[in-house]
């Protein structure tokens, strides 16, 4: 049995689609909204002369029934945290 609109409950209660549609419907919502902001940080933090190599969304975070991506910063090295330090500093005035 297929769910119908957005929110809508299927027979069983539970909005889901038989085959997990809805499911992967919303982690894929997700996952671009994630890929997005990553890339969004990413440019932001360019523009300061600021590069996380390790900056990246975390693909565990995709593995909970409800979708909570992480985004992973990663290390730096002190050049790069005292740069951002000092961008973060110039921010909050």
């Amino acid at each position: 049995m297929r769910s119908g609109p957005p929110g809508r409950k299927t027979a069983d209660g539970s909005g889901k689609d038989d085959d997990g549609t809805t499911e992967r419907r919303a982690a894929g919502g997700k996952r671009e909204e994630a890929e997005t902001a990553c890339a969004e940080l990413a440019a932001a933090l360019k523009r300061n002369g600021i590069v996380l190599p390790s900056l990246g969304v975390d693909p565990v975070s995709y593995g909970y029934a409800q979708p909570r991506p992480l985004i992973e910063l990663g290390r730096c090295n002190l050049e790069t945290t005292h740069r951002l330090i000092a961008v973060l500093d110039r921010a909050a005035r």
